[in-house]
């Protein structure tokens, strides 16, 4: 199940129409050294995701060998904006709650100004395996380093440290006066139409496509063309998975 979700999650990032990317190399390869300081600082795994190219640049630093993954010091460049090995450990019940919380972001960070979107991050705490196969909590923040004029993401930072007792601040964070967001961006209640939640709650219930269509007066083909629209927006898998994510968000 986790590699389906981040497929679709890939797409929906990856898929974005992207301008302005003057300088990104440059910017890429000096937000590399950062990751690679953060790594040896924080005792962190740290993934440096270049969204346009649809690459990453990662660190395991000392915490991936206490998970059992490479502790490789320089870094290394893979295909990919995640990091297969390193999504394995996370706890299954634990995936739908950091989608969540990324679309939100995603969301959120749209909605702002231009010169104000760097001033936040997102934290959020995970459960992963670690070299003993046993669960430890987790600390993931995500920081989005680079834009275009359209907000659309292009150079994202994710460092992954173990989460201590007193990191209870979880959700979107502003880096300049430490307050948290306190409520959901409106925009992410306009993420679905309203025919889509309409839908998406009928699925919620268990009704089939075709329950749905009578009950709205619509054709199935209508019913099944709104459950695809659903899975692209909300980068989820399947139709519970996006069920579970909008619960979550409230946006049903």
């Amino acid at each position: 199940m986790p590699s389906d979700i981040f497929h679709n999650m890939t797409d929906k990032l990856v898929g974005q129409t992207f301008a302005d990317i003057d300088n990104l190399k440059a910017d890429y390869e000096m937000a590399k050294i950062a990751a690679l300081h953060h790594s040896r600082a924080e005792n962190a795994i740290a993934v440096l995701s270049n969204i346009h190219d649809a690459s990453s640049f990662i660190v395991y630093g000392r915490l991936g060998k206490h998970l059992g993954l490479s502790s490789g010091k320089d870094g290394q460049e893979v295909p990919s904006i995640w990091e297969k090995e390193l999504i394995k450990r996370f706890h299954e019940d634990d995936i739908v709650e950091k989608l969540a919380w990324e679309l939100q972001f995603i969301t959120f960070v749209k909605s702002l100004p231009d010169d104000c979107r760097q001033d936040y991050y997102l934290q959020h705490v995970i459960r992963m395996k670690d070299a003993k196969d046993q669960y430890i909590y987790i600390m993931h923040r995500i920081y989005y380093l680079r834009y275009d004029n359209s907000g659309n993401v292009l150079l994202a930072l994710c460092l992954y440290t173990i989460a201590t007792p007193e990191q209870h601040q979880v959700g979107i964070i502003n880096s300049l006066t430490g307050e948290k967001v306190k409520e959901v961006s409106r925009e992410i209640n306009l993420l679905l139409s309203d025919r889509e939640k309409e839908v998406l709650s009928m699925i919620g219930e268990g009704k089939a496509s075709k329950e749905i269509a009578d009950k709205l007066c619509i054709s199935t083909h209508t019913v099944n063309g709104h459950r695809q629209n659903i899975l692209k927006k909300m980068g989820a898998s399947n139709s519970t998975e996006a069920y579970n994510v909008a619960r979550k968000l409230g946006i049903i």
